[in-house]
């Protein structure tokens, strides 16, 4: 049943992707069913068949993919478009942002490039993008009562404290802001 279910979305992904056939650059489709994933091109080609990763999930448009092996641990690894793990299956998790790849290991977080070359070792508990000036991260719980001290951490990983504390962990930067909660409910 699920090879009949992934041929048929390989027919209709040919069928309504012409832009195979004129030469332009090709897009890569992600194929799930109810436990296994697959990824093909606009032309139909399977790339990766089903049976290997229960997920993959595109890092962002790197090329990259962030995949979970079927049967295996419940980690996940970074594999290219064919299939070739570039990294072993050793993460909770991976998210792509600005080129870098921010990842969870054993419970902490560092960042990686393209290149699978770590920039910033994992030894935070929290770790966000500041953008060109490097990261901000937490080396304490943010998950227990106690105001966290948050860290700057420059793209050469130098660290220096910041001198501020934060009660309920760090959130995702926005045109360089971050929504702050204060424990009284307060939003600032």
């Amino acid at each position: 049943m699920r090879v009949v279910l992934i041929c048929c979305m390989l027919a209709l992904l040919a069928l309504f992707c012409p832009g195979a056939a004129a030469g332009e650059a090709r897009d890569i489709y992600v194929l799930t069913t109810s436990n296994s994933a697959a990824l093909a091109d606009e032309t139909g080609a399977v790339l990766i068949w089903p049976g290997e990763y229960s997920e993959i999930t595109p890092l962002g448009d790197s090329g990259l993919y962030a995949a979970r092996p079927l049967g295996g641990e419940d980690l996940l690894g970074v594999i290219a478009a064919d299939g070739a793990a570039l990294t072993a299956f050793e993460y909770e998790a991976l998210a792509y942002e600005d080129g870098r790849i921010f990842f969870t290991r054993d419970g902490l977080c560092g960042v990686m490039d393209e290149e699978m070359r770590t920039l910033i070792e994992p030894v935070y508990r929290r770790l966000v993008s500041a953008g060109g000036s490097g990261y901000l991260a937490l080396r304490s719980d943010p998950l227990d009562d106690t105001p966290d001290s948050v860290w700057h951490v420059s793209p050469d990983g130098a660290e220096r404290m910041t001198g501020v504390k934060v009660a309920y962990g760090l959130l995702a930067l926005s045109e360089g802001m971050m929504e702050a909660v204060r424990p009284a409910g307060l939003y600032g």
